[in-house]
C-alpha cells in the first residue's frame, strides 16, 4: 500500500501540512502578543478552525495527481473534509481491501500475488476483477 493510501486512510494529513497549521496558530500568539495583546482560547480555536480548512484544502490539491494509491485517493477525495472529520466508523479488513483495491479480486492476485491465471471474474466473467466491479455486484 502506497504512503498516499495510508494516510488517507488513516485521516492523517501529510506532516508539512499539519507543521503549515501550527505554524498559523503560532504566528497568530506572537502578533497578539507583540501588539500587548492574550489571544483567548476561543480565538485560538478560530485560527486553528481556519487554518485546518485550509489544509483540507491543499490536501485535496495535492491529491489531484497522486503518483500511487490511486483507487484509494478516488474513492476518498471527493468527499475528503466528511472522511476526516468523522466520529465513528472503523476501517475494518475488507473496507481496507475494496478502498485500496488489494485484496481476493482477481486483478490484484493475478498482478501481484500471480496466485490467479487472469485477472477476469469468476463471478460474471468481466475480463478485469476489481473493488469497483465488486462494488457494482453488491449494489441492488
Amino acid at each position: 500500500m502506497s504512503w498516499t493510501a495510508a494516510t488517507l486512510l488513516a485521516s492523517d494529513p501529510p506532516w508539512e501540512l499539519q507543521a503549515e497549521v501550527l505554524a498559523e496558530v503560532y504566528r497568530f500568539r506572537v502578533e497578539a502578543r507583540s501588539s500587548g495583546d492574550c489571544p483567548g482560547l476561543v480565538e485560538v480555536k478560530r485560527i486553528r478552525a481556519l487554518a485546518q480548512r485550509a489544509l483540507i484544502r491543499r490536501w485535496e490539491e495535492d491529491l489531484g495527481s497522486p503518483s500511487a494509491g490511486l483507487a484509494t485517493v478516488e474513492a476518498i477525495r471527493p468527499h475528503l473534509s466528511r472522511w476526516v472529520e468523522r466520529r465513528h466508523g472503523t476501517l475494518s479488513f475488507r473496507l481496507t481491501q475494496v478502498l485500496t483495491g488489494h485484496g481476493c479480486f482477481g486483478r490484484y492476485l493475478h498482478w501481484i500475488a500471480r496466485r490467479e491465471m487472469t485477472p477476469s471474474c469468476q463471478e460474471c466473467g468481466a475480463p478485469s476483477d476489481t473493488a469497483r466491479l465488486r462494488t457494482r455486484h453488491a449494489t441492488p
